[in-house]
């Protein structure tokens, strides 16, 4: 999604939590297989992952919305923020441990802090220019 789609972005995670047809076609796409999440992962990754999800589309609209902004010294943490957002990497920490072959989310629910840590500190997955 770009710029020229502001309003798709701008309006997802409204219309995706009042299941309401996306401004984009892509998007309705996208729900689609958002929704079929839960049938892969143990219920806490598919929670994370939709989450990681929504605030994605959030994190790509803030990126087009403030591109061009200079970043205050007072705000060190503000490239790391929106690095969070844009990167989905709760999501890609959990997605190592499908369901079918690992039930117990005790088995490494503790690893994922770690693994979603260094995906967001090494930019592994993040689309964020900041």
């Amino acid at each position: 999604m770009n710029r020229d789609h502001l309003v798709a972005l701008a309006t997802f995670q409204q219309h995706y939590l009042t299941s309401q047809p996306q401004a984009d076609p892509l998007f309705d796409y996208f729900v689609v297989h958002l929704n079929k999440i839960w049938e892969y992962y143990h219920p806490i990754a598919a929670n994370a992952g939709v989450s990681s999800m929504v605030d994605y589309i959030s994190g790509c609209y803030l990126e087009i919305m403030t591109e061009g902004m200079k970043i205050s010294p007072t705000a060190a943490h503000y490239p790391d923020y929106v690095r969070q957002k844009t990167g989905v990497a709760d999501f890609y920490a959990f997605a190592l441990w499908p369901a079918a072959q690992f039930p117990d989310i005790k088995d490494y629910v503790q690893a994922v802090p770690a693994i979603a840590r260094f995906i967001s500190e090494y930019n592994l997955i993040s689309s964020s220019s900041v």
